[in-house]
């Protein structure tokens, strides 16, 4: 059990400490995690629940976008690819998101231990990894497919907390829609015959969780 907070960059280091500190003596092992992006708001840098500033929040779990660009690319630029998607990125970076995004690796690391970053490549947010794949790259089906098990595989596989997005075990698509909140069932379900359909590669992810 635990708590997810949304947007948590518009709070401060202090007030979500107290609610960890709280939270514990209540349930010892909840999982507390949140969205440290650095939000427009009146507080001062070095207060705000941010991701730069997870050292400060040793027991909060932090969605980890340094990974998500490392892996698959940016979010917010479609031609821009990681490393699993075909684009250039310095090993010692891929060393570094693989291991954590620790401090202790690099002047820019984020975190004191691993168990602080969510690794994701994607989300109920913005676009899936198969259809920036399909925008972003124009090599054969097959490759495209394996790129995306690649991505998938070093979000399970590297230090951190794994976070999947239901339905990335079987390239799921939203037919390209990068915000689909508003959207109808036919854009936002579960496609369960593309489950079957890929069930290979279902078994495979499986594996790995395994």
């Amino acid at each position: 059990d635990g708590f997810r907070f949304d947007l948590m960059g518009i709070l401060d280091v202090d007030t979500i400490n107290i609610i960890e500190k709280e939270v514990r003596n209540i349930k010892r092992d909840a999982l507390l995690l949140g969205e440290g992006w650095d939000l427009q708001t009146q507080l001062p840098l070095e207060e705000k629940a941010t991701l730069n500033n997870a050292q400060k929040m040793p027991h909060i779990a932090q969605f980890n976008d340094k990974f998500s660009d490392g892996t698959k690319g940016s979010t917010f630029h479609i031609n821009k690819r990681g490393f699993a998607f075909g684009g250039y990125v310095d090993c010692n970076h891929l060393q570094y998101i693989a291991s954590g995004s620790l401090l202790s690796m690099k002047e820019t690391g984020l975190v004191l231990e691993p168990v602080q970053s969510i690794n994701y490549g994607e989300g109920h947010d913005n676009m899936t990894m198969w259809d920036k794949l399909m925008r972003s790259n124009e090599e054969s089906e097959e490759i495209l497919k394996k790129r995306h098990v690649l991505a998938t595989a070093m979000v399970i596989l590297s230090q951190g907390i794994p976070f999947l997005h239901a339905g990335q075990e079987f390239y799921r698509t939203k037919q390209g829609n990068e915000n689909s909140y508003n959207a109808n069932d036919e854009t936002n379900q579960l496609d369960w015959d593309r489950k079957e359909k890929e069930i290979e590669t279902v078994n495979y992810i499986k594996g790995l969780i395994a």
